[in-house]
């Protein structure tokens, strides 16, 4: 395994990482990025050791936009919970 620096991750994976030493238990996760970026951020995600994450899906016709999320199979958790 290649220990990554921090140089070597995004600013997104940092932050999660500062997040979850700090306490925080789930994060949600509301992102407008390409679809590399985001595709990037997901091959990232230490599904270990960051804290949970919940991925919010935008529809715009919608009240609120942002009315569902995924809760990601990370902490422990085993399989995607829609939310």
């Amino acid at each position: 395994m290649v220990q990554k620096r921090p140089g070597d991750l995004p600013a997104a994976h940092l932050l999660a990482i500062l997040l979850g030493n700090l306490g925080i238990r789930r994060i949600h996760l509301f992102l407008a990025a390409q679809d590399s970026v985001v595709f990037r951020f997901g091959c990232l995600y230490d599904k270990r050791n960051l804290p949970e994450l919940i991925v919010y899906q935008y529809q715009r016709e919608a009240s609120p936009p942002y009315r569902w999320g995924v809760l990601m199979p990370v902490s422990g958790r085993l399989k995607p919970e829609i939310t």
